[in-house]
C-alpha cells in the first residue's frame, strides 16, 4: 500500500519497499522555516517508529538556491532519523558534482549518494535496507 503527503515543498510517498520519495516542487528559495515545517510533516506522517530509504528527486528544482543554513540543518536533524540512507537524483553531471561537493562540505549524518538514474538510486537503497 502506498501512502502520500503533500507538503508546500513536496509531494510524499511512502511505498510497500520502505522508500520515501520526496519529488521537490519548489523551484524558488527554500527558506529554513520552509524546510523545518516540510520535515515535522514528514515525521507526523512517517510515524515514530519508521525506518527507510529516503529517495529525494530534485530535477525540478535548483539547487543553486539552497542557502548555507538550509544545507547546514537538512545534513544534521530529527528527520535524519529514520533514515538508512538518502538517494539524491539530479538532472545533470553538474549538479551532481555540485551536490557532491556540499555533502563534502556539510557531511549528513546518513550515508547520501547522488543518482541520475531513479532504477540506480532505488536499488541502492533497498540494498541498505536489507542489509541493516
Amino acid at each position: 500500500m502506498t501512502r502520500s503527503l503533500t507538503t508546500e515543498l513536496a509531494e510524499v510517498t511512502i511505498s510497500d519497499d520502505n522508500i520515501l520519495r520526496v519529488h521537490l516542487h519548489r523551484d524558488d528559495d527554500i527558506s529554513l522555516e520552509m524546510l523545518q515545517r516540510h520535515n515535522a510533516q514528514i515525521l507526523d506522517f512517517m510515524g515514530p517508529n519508521a525506518r527507510c530509504g529516503v529517495l529525494v528527486d530534485t530535477r525540478d528544482v535548483s539547487l543553486y538556491r539552497l542557502k548555507p543554513d538550509v544545507m547546514t540543518y537538512q545534513a544534521d536533524n530529527d528527520y535524519s532519523k529514520f533514515q538508512v540512507g538518502m538517494a539524491v537524483i539530479v538532472d545533470s553531471i553538474v549538479v551532481k558534482q555540485l551536490f557532491t561537493m556540499f555533502s563534502k562540505v556539510y557531511r549528513p549524518t546518513v550515508v547520501t549518494r547522488v543518482f541520475r538514474d531513479e532504477g540506480q538510486a532505488r536499488e541502492w537503497l533497498i540494498s541498505l535496507l536489507v542489509s541493516r
